[in-house]
């Protein structure tokens, strides 16, 4: 499918913030247990975009309403998937992938 200028845009920003909530899952998760102990690193879909939508400016907002928040997400889920970012746990929860990881724990690696 065909997107414009404007839902691309919109899209980079969707996966940006994906990316970025596994950071602040793991932070959340940095306390001190013992080594072994493996954390959770999935979130469901549905808390994903809340919190895009709770990170949103008043003009984001306004904007976003000309588009189809869902197909954009869902592209932006996709793109995730499709570079091996993001894998499906199952159908409404996704984990990060290593190279995921490694998206946000070098943030000036993120791509263009």
């Amino acid at each position: 499918m065909e997107y414009s200028t404007q839902e691309t845009k919109i899209i980079y920003e969707m996966k940006r913030s994906i990316i970025n909530e596994f950071r602040y899952l793991n932070h959340k998760s940095d306390i001190d247990l013992p080594f072994f102990i493996e954390f959770d690193m999935s979130i469901d879909i549905e808390s994903l975009q809340h919190a895009y939508k709770v990170g949103m400016s008043y003009a984001e907002k306004k904007e976003i309403k000309k588009y189809d928040f869902e197909d954009l997400f869902d592209q932006a889920i996709c793109e995730l998937f499709n570079e091996k970012l993001i894998d499906f746990k199952d159908n409404k929860t996704v984990i990060v992938t290593e190279l995921g990881e490694n998206m946000y724990i070098f943030p000036d690696r993120w791509y263009a």
